[in-house]
Formats: structure tokens, sequence, C-alpha cells
């Protein structure tokens, strides 16, 4: 029997944008300390807005509202490739391509 989504939390795409969020905060723990209010903050806020927009477009009751904050989220999911490049090109991060695999598979249930 299918389980039936009751919560945001029990939408597989809040749950890899999560595991995401999980990954970011990890590797930003070895970044350089001068961009803790520059890439770092950056970075994990848009990591974090990816779930807050999921959960809240979850919320909406109007179709057109829950695809809005849907669509916020997939710029967010973009939002944060352009901090991992940016990270990979300065060298502040080895790790991206670990981070990749839980990007994609955030991104796969954001795409129309």
């Amino acid at each position: 029997m299918e389980e039936r989504i009751k919560n945001f939390y029990d939408l597989e795409a809040w749950r890899k944008a999560h595991q995401l969020v999980l990954e970011i905060y990890k590797i930003t723990k070895f970044f350089p300390k001068e961009e803790l209010y520059g890439i770092i903050s950056q970075l994990c806020r848009a990591a974090c807005s990816i779930t807050a927009n999921i959960a809240e477009g979850f919320a909406r009751y109007h179709f057109k509202d829950k695809i809005r904050f849907y669509y916020q989220a997939r710029g967010s999911v973009a939002e944060v490739q352009n901090f991992l490049i940016l990270a990979k090109v300065t060298s502040y991060c080895l790790l991206v391509t670990k981070i990749k695999k839980h990007l994609l598979e955030a991104e796969a249930f954001l795409l129309p």
C-alpha cells in the first residue's frame, strides 16, 4: 500500500534537498574563516532556501502558489550550483563532486 503524503517532510524532493543542506553545512566547516560572511553564508542560505520553499509551497492551498514556491526552490538549486562552482575554482572545496550527487537528486524533483 502506498504511503500518503501528509507533511512537507514526506516529500522525496524535500528529503533529497535536506540531505544536500546537511552536506553543505559539513563542507563549509572547512572553508577559510574569512569567508564566514561571504561564500559560506551565501551557500548555506541558498541551500536552506531550497527546503524552505518546498515546505512553504507544500503548505499553500492554491496550485499557482505551490508552483511559485517550487520554482523558487529550483532557483535556489541554481544558486547553490553557482556557489559550489565558485568554491571549486577557488579551491575552497574539493568535495564538490560528493555534493553534486545530492544537488542533482534534489534538482531532479524540481524540474518540470
